[in-house]
């Protein structure tokens, strides 16, 4: 089995990969790389991922960072159900719609706080930062979430999930029970992908 996946089970990326590889059940080869404990930071992780980040892909000799790209990646060289990254162009283009807006306002809101609380007075032993303004953002883009993704479909490329649905639900996950009850198109994704992706398999 060529395909290693590092990955940190606490970093939402990382979550998003292997949620996508038990849905589509593609073999790999799982490789705990661990945050709390520095493993991102060694040289020989570094020949892996040059960011030194979670989730990194080793497919043979190739190696790819960066959770949308692995994402993408997979659905192109495996035997996957076309809706993960659908072949329709329109449909196709909202997903990398998703993704491009993903990293600087979903992602950047919620990881923000999740490191700010739990990560740096983990590593650090000091008391949390304040977040005031990575909830300002996450508030701002589960708005944006609500209003613009999520305004006329069940998921964001349409009525069939994909990779982009992933990536959402597991940045807003751990945050869900503070704000679904006040963005139900963010409750209804959760629920809807946890049912028909997840406990299904």
């Amino acid at each position: 089995m060529s395909l290693k996946i590092f990955y940190d089970a606490m970093s939402q990326p990382s979550r998003s990969v292997l949620l996508f590889l038990k849905c589509t059940k593609i073999p790999y080869v799982p490789v705990l790389v661990e945050i709390a404990k520095g493993g991102t930071r060694t040289a020989e992780y570094k020949l892996i991922s040059p960011s030194q980040k979670v989730p990194a892909m080793q497919d043979g000799d190739f190696l790819l960072m960066e959770s949308s790209a692995i994402l993408k990646y997979l659905c192109e060289t495996r035997d996957v159900d076309s809706h993960w990254y659908p072949k329709n162009q329109m449909e196709r283009s909202k997903v990398d719609e998703y993704l491009a807006w993903h990293h600087l306002n979903l992602r950047s809101g919620a990881s923000g706080i999740v490191f700010k609380s739990i990560f740096k007075p983990m590593l650090t032993g000091q008391p949390p930062s304040d977040v005031t303004s990575e909830l300002k953002l996450f508030q701002k883009s589960l708005e944006m979430f609500d209003s613009y993704f999520l305004k006329n479909t069940l998921y964001i490329s349409g009525n069939e999930v994909s990779i982009a649905d992933l990536l959402a639900l597991t940045e807003f996950s751990q945050l869900e029970r503070n704000y679904s009850t006040k963005h139900p198109t963010l409750h209804s994704l959760t629920g809807q992908t946890r049912k028909n992706e997840i406990q299904k398999r």
